[in-house]
């Protein structure tokens, strides 16, 4: 710097950088009574150097130390705050999930008892559902007419409803009949997630086109039977000549032998799954709140660590101000070595100072902060031009 800079204006743009804060002021003094250091002699130019290399490192460790400030001020007024609200909100959270689970899933408790009924009409249900889709298909559409007729007797007619639809040659022959309780078995299970995918008017409308397709794929076993029974009984010669087979209850009953069980294989299933869902809900709740714990436990440990970088950076401070002391006392004995043109350094720091304290008005802690300045200022002043001459602006 020359000593014809406007040190007014320097002033005011260091305050307006340095927030007005006593330890810019200091620094931006130091440096001031570096410029008026007389350069009279070879050895006040290397005095002068070695000062003006603590004063940088004066400089830098303000800098870093104002970092750390505002790192410490960052913790404790944003980011620790801001943990301990999260921490609030789940802990409240957890609070609402554990009453639901031991208040307000209390009527939705599982029954054990009705678990375990629901489970055994399933598997009773399923294989009943096998055997007679098996046998009844074999029935329907793969016995053979003239075989039936060759094999029994007159008295020995189908005449029951038994007979009509259970046979031990279809469990003994190897055909496509097998598979055909595959499809109908997996008719419980599309119900099922029908009543679960939709609700209203659609769980309606999709759950009566399934059962409307079962009912009907039924019937066409039992009107099969019930014709293949009926042309035994001709070729035996006690058909009825005014056979119908709608009026005939055999064709009724193959039909509620299958279609029944298969609405009570639908039924068991969907409610055993609803029963299974009150199990996955208390679970799931649970799992929640075990979740929201470690969450908050991790907070917890966020702010010890947070809480540990404060104390990392408290220490840092301490030990750029034992750095600081140590470079002021060194520049100290330095400067008794050496001259300072104290009438130029006097108009610098006056006409320096003057700018500097243009900032405050316009500040909401000026008054703090302009005392601070003041007594730097003074103290300087006194160091090295021996009077505390201050402005009163």
């Amino acid at each position: 710097m020359e000593n014809s800079r406007n040190y007014n204006e320097l002033g005011f743009s260091q305050s307006v950088e340095h927030g007005g804060h006593a330890t810019g002021l200091e620094t931006n003094l130091i440096v001031l009574r570096n410029e008026h250091i007389l350069k009279d002699d070879s050895s006040n130019a290397s005095i002068q150097q070695e000062i003006n290399n603590n004063d940088n490192a004066i400089l830098q460790h303000d800098k870093d130390k104002i970092t750390a400030q505002k790192e410490i001020q960052s913790i404790e007024e944003v980011k620790i705050p801001s943990r301990k609200e999260r921490i609030e909100q789940n802990k409240e959270k957890r609070h609402q999930y554990e009453k639901a689970l031991h208040e307000g899933q209390k009527p939705d408790e599982v029954n054990r008892f009705e678990l375990y009924r629901l489970r055994v009409v399933m598997i009773l249900a399923s294989i009943y559902l096998f055997g007679f889709y098996v046998s009844s298909s074999y029935m329907a559409f793969f016995r053979s007419v003239s075989e039936a007729f060759t094999q029994q007797t007159r008295e020995k007619v189908i005449n029951t409803l038994f007979q009509s639809v259970f046979s031990a040659d279809a469990f003994a022959t190897l055909n496509f009949h097998w598979l055909i309780p595959i499809v109908f078995l997996l008719f419980a299970t599309i119900v099922e997630n029908l009543m679960k995918r939709y609700t209203g008017k659609k769980r309606i409308v999709f759950t009566t086109v399934v059962i409307i397709a079962v009912f009907i794929f039924d019937a066409i076993i039992a009107y099969k039977i019930e014709t293949t029974n009926e042309s035994l009984k001709q070729q035996m010669g006690f058909g009825d000549p005014n056979y119908l087979w709608w009026k005939d209850v055999t064709f009724y009953g193959v039909l509620m032998l299958g279609f029944v069980p298969s609405l009570l294989l639908s039924a068991s299933t969907y409610f055993y799954t609803k029963e299974l869902e009150k199990i996955d809900g208390k679970r799931i709740i649970r799992l929640e709140i075990e979740r929201i714990t470690m969450l908050i436990e991790q907070l917890y440990q966020e702010i010890d660590e947070l809480k540990i970088k404060v104390q990392a950076q408290q220490t840092h401070i301490a030990q750029l101000e034992l750095s600081v002391v140590h470079l002021q006392k060194t520049n100290e004995k330095l400067l008794s070595r050496v001259s300072i043109n104290k009438p130029a350094l006097d108009k610098a720091l006056n006409e320096f100072y003057d700018g500097w304290i243009k900032i405050f008005p316009s500040m909401p802690d000026a008054e703090s902060k302009r005392a601070k300045c003041d007594e730097v200022y003074k103290h300087f002043r006194q160091t090295y031009l021996g009077n505390e001459f201050l402005h009163n602006n």
